[in-house]
C-alpha cells in the first residue's frame, strides 16, 4: 500500500513538472510571438522612414534647382548616371560584394553628395567619361586586375596590372602633347621604358610627384621592392604576391584610375591650368 502511495506522488509530481514545462514553454512562445511582432513594427518604421528619407532627398534637389538653376543635373542625367553604375557593377560579376554600393559611395564622397541626383552639372561629363588612365583596348585587362585586388588575389592582380602601367603613362604623356618614344644607337625608334617616363617632369605634373614616387619605389627602384623587374624576370616567390608592395601597388592603381576619372585631374585640365598661368 505505502509503494502504491509513493508510486501515485510520485505521478503526480512528474505531471506536475510537465504542467510547468508545458506553462513555461507557453510563456516564451506568447514572449517570441510579442518580439515577432516588435520587430515588424520596427521593420514597418524603418520602411517608412527610408521612404520618407528618400522623399526629402527628392523635395532637396527640386529645392536646388529652383535656387540654382542648372547647379544640380536633371532627373534624365540621373537616370543616366544609374545605368552606367548598373552596367559596371554587373559587368564585375562577383555576387559576394554589393557593387551597386560600393560605386554610389565612391561617387559620393568624391563629389561630397548624399545622392546621385545631386551631382553638379559642371561634373556631369566627367562622371560619365572613360577612365583616361586606361589606354583604349586594355579595358579589359584592368578590369581583371583591379576584380582580382577585389577578391584578394594579388598574384593575378599583379601580372595583369604592372605591365600595363608603364604603357598608361605613356598613353597621359601622348595626351599632354609629349613624346614618349625616342631614337636608340641605330636610329631606330623605341617607346621610353618605365623608369624614363617617370623620371620626365611632365609626369610628375600628371600624375603628382607623391604618386611618382610610389610608383618608382615600387617599381624599378632597386632600393626599393623594384617589383616591375622582379615580376618580370620570374624572380618573385607566391608568397610574396600577398605582401604589402603588390597590396599597395594595387590601391594605386585603383586610386589612379578613379582619380582621373572623377577628379578635374586630368592632362587636357592639367595642361590648360598651366597655358592659363603662363600668361
Amino acid at each position: 500500500m505505502g509503494l502504491t502511495i509513493a508510486q501515485l506522488a510520485e505521478q503526480m509530481a512528474l505531471e506536475g513538472r510537465v504542467d510547468y514545462i508545458d506553462g513555461t514553454v507557453t510563456v516564451l512562445s506568447t514572449r517570441i510571438e510579442n518580439t515577432d511582432q516588435r520587430l515588424d513594427r520596427a521593420n514597418g518604421r524603418l520602411d517608412k522612414a527610408a521612404q520618407i528619407v528618400g522623399q526629402l532627398q527628392q523635395r532637396l534637389g527640386r529645392v536646388e534647382r529652383k535656387l540654382e538653376p542648372g547647379a544640380v543635373i536633371t532627373d534624365e542625367q540621373a537616370s543616366e548616371i544609374m545605368n552606367r553604375v548598373k552596367a559596371i557593377a554587373e559587368s564585375l560579376r562577383d555576387p559576394s560584394k554589393n557593387h551597386y554600393q560600393s560605386i554610389f559611395g565612391e561617387l559620393y564622397r568624391l563629389f561630397k553628395i548624399t545622392s546621385y541626383k545631386l551631382v553638379p552639372q559642371s561634373r556631369y561629363a566627367v562622371v560619365l567619361a572613360d577612365r583616361p588612365f586606361v589606354p583604349p583596348g586594355h579595358e579589359v585587362i584592368f578590369a581583371h586586375g583591379l576584380l582580382a585586388g577585389f577578391r584578394s588575389d594579388f598574384l593575378v592582380a599583379s601580372h595583369l596590372l604592372v605591365p600595363q602601367i608603364e604603357q598608361s603613362i605613356r598613353y597621359l604623356l601622348t595626351l599632354s602633347d609629349v613624346i614618349p618614344y625616342g631614337l636608340d644607337d641605330d636610329r631606330i625608334q623605341k617607346a621610353h621604358l618605365l623608369d624614363t617616363v617617370l623620371r620626365r617632369p611632365e609626369t610628375a605634373r600628371i600624375l603628382g610627384e607623391e604618386v611618382v614616387y610610389d610608383l618608382k619605389v615600387l617599381l624599378v627602384d632597386h632600393l626599393g621592392t623594384n617589383l616591375r623587374n622582379r615580376l618580370s624576370h620570374g624572380l618573385m616567390r607566391t608568397e610574396e604576391f600577398g605582401g604589402w608592395p603588390t597590396i599597395y601597388l594595387w590601391w594605386v592603381v585603383l586610386r589612379l584610375c578613379l582619380r582621373l576619372a572623377f577628379t578635374d585631374d586630368s592632362p587636357e585640365q592639367a595642361s590648360g591650368e598651366e597655358a592659363r598661368s603662363s600668361k
